[in-house]
């Protein structure tokens, strides 16, 4: 599956959310809401997907102990980067806060750290941190976010060899658009390689609003026109219907990886595909006997 989503175009018209929730949501990478059942996967996974390109490699998590998993504390996100404070110093740091206590940069603390945590003081913290390279930032950062979405990931997987019915249906349906938009991109690339995207001129007959690109059966113009239709429709739609088929993408991605049996492309999918592919053939067979007759006129003239 890593190849069908590799072309997906991320653009789509925004709109002045009603909230500063629906802001949020409007632009994190995954669709939350596109899929309730695995919602809290997605949100889990928000910044992983944002920085592997949504894109999810299950080799990324395997580093992850069930223990590390569950490990991931408050302090362990707010120090992103791999330092991670002791509960003493955290401690410390609560102190020196109280109103009234006066306390110096140079402080030490000299408590031991609890298990699990690794003290760094706030000097050799600074002097790491002004050592990263951009490099250093991303994969830190990426990191991070591998932290923050192991625990759920590991959960989720459980659950879907499990077979959890609700999550495998879900699964299916995140599928099957998968398959529709690999099939429209398809369509999209044979269009613009026979010069018809959009097709001038313009057929009779078919609306700004005529969008139904699955009738194979068409004349190629009307095909051709009803599909760009559809590709303008989708870049300035409220409901972002891209954001969908790329979380749809991801959740292909990490059945995958899971190890889930995913069907085969459905029959209509592959009806509607071999179908517009033949026809695609036959125009540009005439096209080409089209350009060779015309090169032989002009050699006779």
């Amino acid at each position: 599956m890593a190849w069908i989503m590799a072309s997906f175009t991320k653009t789509w018209c925004t709109t002045a959310p009603a909230s500063e929730k629906e802001e949020q949501h409007s632009k994190a990478t995954l669709d939350e809401s596109a899929f309730a059942g695995l919602a809290p996967l997605l949100s889990a996974c928000q910044g992983y997907a944002e920085l592997s390109g949504c894109r999810f490699r299950g080799s990324e998590f395997e580093e992850f102990s069930t223990v590390q998993d569950t490990s991931c504390t408050r302090q362990d996100r707010k120090h992103e980067g791999g330092l991670r404070p002791s509960t003493a110093q955290t401690k410390n740091e609560e102190r020196h806060h109280k109103v009234g206590e006066e306390t110096t940069d140079n402080a030490e603390v000299h408590e031991e750290p609890e298990p699990g945590y690794v003290w760094v003081s706030f000097k050799e913290e600074s002097q790491a941190r002004t050592r990263e390279t951009p490099q250093d930032l991303a994969e830190n950062a990426l990191r991070a976010a591998k932290l923050r979405a192991a625990p759920a990931v590991a959960a989720f997987s459980a659950q879907l060899r499990a077979g959890d019915a609700g999550l495998l249906e879900e699964l299916h349906r995140a599928h099957s658009i998968v398959m529709e938009e690999a099939l429209r991109r398809s369509m999209i690339a044979t269009l613009q390689r026979l010069d018809m995207w959009p097709p001038l001129p313009s057929p009779d007959g078919v609306e700004d609003e005529d969008v139904a690109y699955e009738d194979v059966e068409a004349p190629m113009p009307v095909i051709a026109q009803r599909t760009f239709n559809h590709e303008r429709r989708c870049a300035c739609d409220a409901s972002q219907p891209m954001r969908k088929a790329m979380t749809a993408s991801f959740l292909v991605d990490f059945a995958s990886e899971v190890g889930v049996d995913l069907p085969p492309m459905l029959a209509d999918h592959r009806r509607r595909f071999e179908r517009f592919e033949a026809r695609a053939a036959e125009l540009e067979t005439e096209q080409q006997q089209q350009l060779e007759a015309q090169q032989q006129q002009q050699q006779q003239q």
